[in-house]
């Protein structure tokens, strides 16, 4: 998914070397990596949520369910869940590089879209006033849009779902990379 925004942010460092334009070597090399990090967690997510599935089917086949395989079961859940977190939390971290014109310039802060929202709400904004066991697991791992925040986890807006917002996020990347590169030709 974001293997496009990742050859772009190749092709916008050799434009800046070549402009000679000063900016963070180490920022855009990072950039491109947590691009690359972004692809390999959403491909661990689907490898977790399909073992989800399997474990589910065979949990309600099971007759009566046996505890061993429910807690097999929750155990995946919070493999995917994990997974999720880490995702969003790569997320943020892309923001934060691109916003930064000294780091990398020219791509800039690329709005509040659904990732950051989800990123926020788990990092930065979460209810310490609840226990976890009042606030529930993170993520709903079994909607139709992929995985989404449980909605008490925000009851501002709703969460579009992994799919949406990395597709969201992935074309953003590319609008953003490939106006930064025409400012560089």
């Amino acid at each position: 998914m974001f293997e496009t925004a990742a050859n772009l942010a190749s092709e916008y460092e050799n434009a800046l070397v070549r402009a000679t334009v000063p900016m963070s070597k180490a920022a855009v090399a990072e950039l491109r990596q947590r691009l690359r990090y972004l692809d390999v967690t959403l491909e661990m997510v689907d490898e977790a949520l399909e073992r989800l599935r399997e474990l589910t089917d065979a949990s309600t086949r099971a007759e009566p369910p046996t505890s061993e395989r429910l807690a097999k079961t929750y155990q995946q859940a919070d493999r995917a869940r994990v997974l999720l977190e880490t995702f969003y939390f790569n997320c943020g971290r892309v923001r934060e590089l691109v916003r930064h014109d000294e780091w990398i310039p020219y791509i800039g802060e690329p709005g509040y879209i659904g990732a950051f929202k989800v990123r926020d709400k788990l990092i930065e904004h979460f209810d310490p006033s609840k226990t976890p066991v009042a606030q529930g697991p993170s993520f709903a791992v079994g909607s139709r849009g992929g995985p989404q925040l449980q909605i008490g986890m925000s009851p501002e807006w709703e969460d579009a779902g992994l799919e949406a917002n990395s597709k969201e996020l992935a074309e953003v990347l590319e609008r953003r990379i490939t106006t930064a590169l025409g400012k560089l030709r």
